[in-house]
């Protein structure tokens, strides 16, 4: 059975309780039609998971007793993914495969090659908070379906100049790396890193003056094989490698 969220407010630990509300609740009582004595398990969005027993099961809330911690499926560092903005479906993809594959936030970004144009998400914000409350809706469901405690936010998109102005100077146990065409060697990890941050281009990739920016910001471009990705592909590779690079080893 998959797992399914609550606010953070709606675990006790201290009482080993915890209420699904909304319309995860009406799912388990309706769809799943799960009774008492259930054993299933939840997470709260903030990196944390635990499994309970039902207590009590309505299409308003579900109570669960006998609260016990999972096991953490987080990465062992922060990964950070800044992304060229992409066309439609392909970036529902890509968002569902970045938080399956462990990016703890996503930023997308407009840069020069970018093939999305910017009213179609600078118009008006119904339509902005409409389609930003779709991308967090489908974040919400890869966390779901892979088992993580985590719900990567998932930045408003701004101009690549100004995410960088943003973050500022690398800190200590950081590292900055930008995918483009070029040697492997920059993705290799300090054994202190604790945030990287990866930075794909959109279907252009980046161009000059693009990783101008990104290597003025302190990322290292670093390339992902001999072949021509798509961006989604792209990520995808990334955010696997940094995940393999940084991976403790299990005791």
């Amino acid at each position: 059975m998959p797992q399914f969220h609550v606010l953070p407010e709606d675990v006790k630990p201290e009482s080993f309780t915890a209420t699904i509300r909304g319309g995860e609740a009406r799912h388990l009582a309706r769809v799943l039609r799960v009774g008492v004595g259930v054993e299933i398990a939840i997470f709260d969005g903030e990196g944390n998971r635990w499994s309970g027993v039902t207590q009590t099961v309505t299409e308003e809330q579900v109570g669960l007793v006998r609260l016990s911690a999972l096991p953490d499926r987080e990465p062992p560092c922060q990964i950070h993914l800044i992304q060229g903005l992409i066309k439609g479906e392909r970036w529902e993809w890509l968002l569902e495969k970045a938080v399956e594959l462990g990016a703890t936030r996503i930023s997308p970004v407009f840069s020069e090659f970018t093939v999305v144009k910017r009213a179609v998400v600078k118009n008006d914000k119904k339509t902005r908070d409409s389609k930003r409350s779709k991308w967090r809706a489908r974040a919400l469901a890869a966390a779901k379906q892979c088992g993580r405690g985590l719900i990567p936010p998932v930045d408003e998109p701004v101009a690549l100049t100004q995410l960088l102005r943003t973050l500022g100077a690398p800190a200590d146990g950081e590292k900055r790396v930008a995918a483009h065409v070029g040697s492997g060697e920059g993705w290799a990890m300090p054994a202190d890193t604790a945030l990287i941050r990866v930075a794909i281009g959109p279907e252009g990739g980046w161009s000059s003056d693009d990783l101008k920016l990104l290597e003025g910001a302190g990322f290292c471009v670093a390339g992902l094989g001999p072949r021509t990705l798509r961006s989604e592909t792209a990520a995808a590779a990334a955010l696997t490698l940094c995940s393999t690079l940084v991976q403790k080893p299990i005791t």
